[in-house]
């Protein structure tokens, strides 16, 4: 579904402004009015968990998955890592188990010619009791299931919840780029630049540079 429709309820309620520290918006605002930061909210596409999902320790110090449904054929969430090998030296995250985890995800995903996706961790989701691993996928090419890997946070025992977003997905078009360093702004333009950003006291990016996105 559209990420707009996945907004976390602790973003909605944190305050617009922060009264306390006075008049001026430009420093008594909160991460609220911050336009990048709620793009990065909204941009793309989630893939949710379909079902809920239990978490349990096993005596042995280990984790087990539980759920209601299985899908034909295949598990909804299984240990890829046992033996581990598949990621062996690649470094894992503070806080989140060693053992990778694999979900295949429900829709196949199919993008116009030339366009991939992005298949990442939902951005800025830290309380997510999981981490995604970042991928890039052809998906003009091939439209097979999405095979999601991820770490479970090392202190987390309980429920993901049904409608859980577990990735986020970003299409992007495929062109060849290169990079030029550029010279800095002389002192004009500098100020220039100072000015038109200043100007505006209030969401000043959001009046003066942003272009909406949408994601249908």
């Amino acid at each position: 579904m559209p990420s707009k429709k996945k907004i976390p309820d602790w973003f909605k309620k944190i305050p617009a402004e922060d009264k306390t520290f006075g008049g001026d918006p430009r420093d008594s605002a909160t991460v609220k009015k911050c336009i990048p930061f709620l793009d990065s909210l909204t941009s793309g596409y989630m893939v949710c968990v379909p079902q809920d999902i239990a978490i349990a320790k096993t005596p042995d110090g280990g984790t087990k998955a539980y759920w209601g449904h299985t899908p034909p054929g295949q598990d909804l969430l299984f240990d890829l890592d046992r033996p581990s090998h598949r990621t062996q030296g690649m470094p894992v995250p503070a806080g989140y188990n060693n053992y990778v985890w694999r979900m295949i995800t429900y829709p196949r995903i199919e993008t116009p010619h030339g366009y991939s996706i992005l298949v990442t961790h939902p951005f800025n989701r830290y309380d997510l009791p999981f981490l995604t691993m970042t991928g890039i996928i052809d998906t003009d090419m091939v439209h097979t299931r999405l095979g999601l890997n991820m770490w479970l946070r090392d202190d987390f025992e309980g429920i993901i919840e049904k409608g859980t977003p577990v990735a986020q997905i970003l299409p992007f078009k495929r062109e060849a780029w290169q990079h030029e360093s550029l010279p800095p702004f002389d002192r004009k333009r500098e100020l220039q630049e100072n000015f038109k950003i200043r100007s505006v006291l209030n969401r000043s990016y959001m009046r003066n540079f942003w272009q909406k996105k949408t994601y249908d």
